[in-house]
């Protein structure tokens, strides 16, 4: 129960609190589902018209036996169900994009989130760069830091917009998600309704018209109000999926017996780095390429070890302890890391070892009394 809340609580926090989708969540999970997703698909459209759909990714852990809320997909579909574009959101706890956010990125605006990196968290307004995706087929992002010093406040004060000062806080905190928020400003002289969002690239308010239509800064007045006219209301549909395909199986590495998992830590705490040996079933589970680049019989035994590789400059392979499945890390040209799943479709096993799987418990692993050096 613990476990089902903390879910729970998560998916509030990211937007997908409604009872039709958790009550699907604890459903899943009592039917015992090791993979599932949810499909989520609201009724209503954005301002812009669009439509969303939501795959929420959840998985249950072998060791623990938890289950984890991992990421969701949102991709966006136009009034006659085309999709437009889609992106893949990685979940950090009850922080990160939620869903409204996502379908802001989507829509081409900016919302200010918080970036992990080096393992220190970093406050940041970002949005997705429509012209270049990394090869998980996900756009990349354009990010702005703290340093570079957009103040939301400063911008609404500086704009021409007549604010009341009582909803200043829910003003700003309502564009830095993203949201269109409602307007009344001069264009050519004449009083107009329409929308305004915050563009922190360039640290001033975009303007639209009542149709969505860009209105160019150099035709704006003075004496503009603003008011925040957002309805977070949503109906929801839910389907129950498993993760299917081979395309997205997982690549899983055998668990170390006790005794290899002792030796380990010891090896770790001593100066002599004596790690355990594996066996040979158990070194097979592991690739011996990944991502087009080959690995040694080192690196691979490593990886068995728990411990990360760096197979170059830009990119490091980890192995998750819970659910012992490969991970990728990549280094971007910004600085911003790029962590994603191993599928089977990226990887090149020893022919000569393919066939043979992954331990289904310790007990299958015969103990070995020699060791060797890392």
């Amino acid at each position: 129960m613990k476990n089902l809340n903390f879910l729970k609580d998560q998916m509030t926090y990211l937007g997908f609190g409604d009872k039709t989708i958790t009550d699907a969540l604890e459903k899943a999970i009592n039917q015992g589902h090791e993979r599932f997703s949810l499909t989520v698909k609201p009724q209503s459209e954005s301002l812009l018209g669009n439509k969303s759909k939501f795959e929420l990714n959840f998985n249950k852990s072998e060791k623990s036996g938890l289950y984890f809320f991992n990421n969701f997909k949102t991709t966006l579909v136009d009034k006659t169900e085309n999709p437009i574009r889609s992106q893949l959101f990685h979940n950090n706890g009850t922080k990160g994009v939620t869903a409204k956010e996502s379908i802001n990125l989507l829509e081409g605006r900016s919302v200010k989130t918080v970036l992990q990196y080096n393992d220190k968290e970093s406050k940041v307004f970002t949005k997705l760069d429509f012209n270049e995706t990394n090869k998980n087929g996900n756009f990349k992002y354009r990010s702005f830091s703290e340093n570079y010093g957009v103040d939301t406040k400063d911008i609404l004060s500086n704009s021409g917009l007549k604010v009341d000062e009582k909803n200043i806080d829910n003003l700003v905190k309502s564009l830095e998600k993203g949201n269109l928020v409602k307007s009344d400003f001069l264009v050519k002289g004449k009083e107009v309704s329409g929308y305004v969002a915050l563009n922190p690239e360039f640290k001033n308010l975009d303007h639209f018209d009542e149709d969505l239509k860009k209105v160019y800064s150099k035709n704006l007045g003075e004496g503009q109000k603003i008011s925040e006219k957002e309805s977070h209301a949503v109906s929801v549909s839910v389907d129950i999926e498993e993760t299917p395909s081979v395309k997205y199986a997982p690549v899983v590495v055998a668990r170390l017996s006790e005794k290899q998992t002792d030796k380990v830590y010891q090896a770790l705490g001593n100066t002599e780095n004596k790690f355990p040996s594996v066996t040979p079933k158990q070194l097979a589970t592991v690739p011996i390429k990944v991502d087009g680049i080959d690995l040694t019989v080192d690196q691979r035994r490593t990886l068995l070890y728990g411990l990360s590789v760096e197979i170059n400059k830009e990119k490091m392979l980890f192995v998750n302890n819970d659910t012992k499945e490969l991970n990728l890390t990549s280094l971007g040209k910004d600085g911003e890391d790029d962590t994603r799943l191993i599928s089977k479709t990226d990887v090149v096993y020893n022919n000569q070892q393919q066939a043979l799987k992954p331990f289904e418990s310790t007990e299958d692993i015969p103990e070995r009394s020699n060791s060797i050096s890392r």
